[in-house]
C-alpha cells in the first residue's frame, strides 16, 4: 500500500496533534484540534473532478489548496485570500512541504491568470458577509474557463441562499456532496461572462465625522464595518488627547482608515501611517488618505509587526490609535501593543479600543508598565504613556 501524502498545520515541536485521513487515506492530515469537515467535504468531493489549473477562494486554511497539490503533482493551484494573515501562512505551508507550484496570492479581487483556472474551490459559511460572497461568486465565473467549474462548500445542509446565489451566476448547479455539517454545489460556466465583469466590485460612499471634522470616504464588502465609523473607534477618539509637536500618528489594524484619518486631520498631524492585513481595507485606506490627507498619508499592506515599521520608524511616533479585532485570541492585541511600545517616542502615548476588554488593560500594563482606563460607549480603551 502507498505511503499517505502527510500534510502537517502543526508548529514546529508539536506532537502529532489530531491526525484525520482525507480521499481513501491518500492523504494524511495533522490539525492541531482536529480537521475542519467543510475542509474534508470540498476536498474529497474537487478530488473526482478533473483539472490541472485549480484555485482556492476564501479558504480559511490551506488544507484543501496543499491537498489538491499532493493529489495533482503537476497541477497549478493558486491558493487566493483577501487577507494577509491567511496568504502568508499558506505560502510558509507551501515551502514547508515541499511545493514550488502552489501560488499563494493576496488582493481585492479575484486575478484573472494567464491560463484560466478550471476548477475554482470556495468556502462559504452561512454567517459570512452576503455582499463579499455574491462578488466572489460573479468573478468566479468571469475568470474561469469555459466549462470550468466552481465547487462551494457551505456549512448549512438545509442552504438555500448559496444555491439561489450560484444558480443566479451560473444558470444552474447540482449538489456533489453532502454531510450533516454541510453541502457542496457544483456549477459549470457555459457561456460569457455576466454583465457585472470580473473586476465587479460595490463601492459604498459614507461619512466619517467627529470632533467638527467630516470625511467623505469609501469602504466596500469585506471590510469591517463598512457601513460607517465603527462605534468602539469613536469611543477611542472621543476620550484621545491632543499629541505633543504636531504629531506623528501610527493606526496598526487600520481597517478603511477611517480613525486615523479623523486624528489627523482634527491634530493636523505631520505624518500619519495607517497598515492593515486585509486587501480590501489597504485599497480603501489608500483612497480615503489620498482624499482627505494628499500627501502626509502612507498605507502599507502588512501583518506581522516587525515589518509594519522601517528601522528608522523605531520611536519615531508621537501617538498610536489601534481597535483590534476581538476574536483572535489576544494574539493581535498583543503584538499591536508591543509594536506601539517600540513604535513611539519617549513620552508618546498609546490609545487602544476593546470590547470591556479586562485583559487587554492588564496586556496593556505589562509591556508599558502603566496604563490608564477610559470607558465610553459600552467600550474600554486602555491608554499608556511610553517612559
Amino acid at each position: 500500500m502507498t505511503e499517505p501524502f502527510v500534510i502537517s498545520l502543526l508548529g514546529e515541536g508539536a506532537e502529532s496533534g489530531r491526525p484525520a485521513t482525507l480521499v481513501d487515506g491518500k492523504i494524511l492530515v495533522h490539525t492541531p484540534r482536529g480537521l475542519n469537515p467543510l475542509d474534508r467535504l470540498l476536498a474529497e468531493a474537487a478530488a473526482e473532478i478533473p483539472a490541472e489549473r485549480i484555485m482556492t477562494v476564501l479558504n480559511p486554511d490551506a488544507i484543501v489548496a496543499l491537498a489538491m497539490r499532493a493529489l495533482r503533482p503537476d497541477a497549478s493551484v493558486t491558493f487566493f485570500h483577501i487577507d494577509l494573515f491567511h496568504v502568508t501562512q499558506a505560502a510558509r505551508l507551501a515551502r514547508r512541504h515541499g511545493f514550488t507550484n502552489l501560488d499563494a496570492t493576496c488582493a481585492p479581487n479575484l486575478p484573472r491568470e494567464t491560463e484560466a483556472p478550471q476548477l475554482i474551490l470556495m468556502h462559504v459559511r452561512r454567517d459570512d458577509e452576503a455582499g463579499l460572497t455574491v462578488e466572489m461568486i460573479r468573478q468566479a465565473h468571469a475568470i474561469l474557463a469555459h466549462g470550468g467549474k466552481l465547487m462551494a462548500v457551505i456549512n448549512n445542509p438545509h442552504d438555500q441562499w448559496l444555491r439561489r446565489q450560484i444558480e443566479r451566476a451560473f444558470g444552474g448547479l447540482t449538489i456533489a456532496a453532502r454531510s450533516k455539517h454541510g453541502l457542496v454545489y457544483l456549477a459549470k460556466r457555459g457561456g460569457e461572462a455576466i454583465d457585472t465583469g470580473h473586476e465587479q466590485q460595490f463601492i459604498r460612499h459614507v461619512t466619517a465625522a467627529w470632533g467638527g471634522v467630516e470625511l467623505e470616504c469609501e469602504t466596500c464588502y469585506g471590510v469591517f464595518n463598512s457601513g460607517g465609523l465603527d462605534e468602539g473607534s469613536l469611543a477611542l477618539l472621543e476620550v484621545m488627547e491632543e499629541p505633543a509637536g504636531g504629531g506623528a500618528i501610527f493606526n496598526p489594524g487600520c481597517n478603511w482608515g477611517a480613525m486615523g484619518l479623523l486624528a489627523a486631520k482634527k491634530f493636523d498631524a505631520r505624518r500619519l501611517l495607517l497598515v492593515d492585513a486585509n486587501s480590501r481595507s489597504v485599497q480603501m485606506a489608500r483612497r480615503n488618505g489620498e482624499k482627505n490627507l494628499p500627501g502626509r498619508v502612507e498605507v502599507r499592506h502588512e501583518f506581522e509587526g516587525e515589518h509594519f515599521l522601517n528601522d528608522e520608524d523605531w520611536g519615531a511616533f508621537d501617538t498610536v490609535v489601534t481597535n483590534p479585532p476581538y476574536a483572535t485570541e489576544m494574539r493581535v492585541t498583543e503584538m499591536f501593543a508591543r509594536l506601539a511600545q517600540r513604535a513611539l517616542r519617549r513620552g508618546g502615548r498609546m490609545w487602544m479600543v476593546g470590547k470591556n476588554n479586562i485583559k487587554m488593560v492588564e496586556l496593556v500594563h505589562e509591556i508599558f508598565g502603566d496604563a490608564q482606563t477610559h470607558n465610553r460607549r459600552g467600550y474600554l480603551i486602555a491608554s499608556a504613556t511610553k517612559k
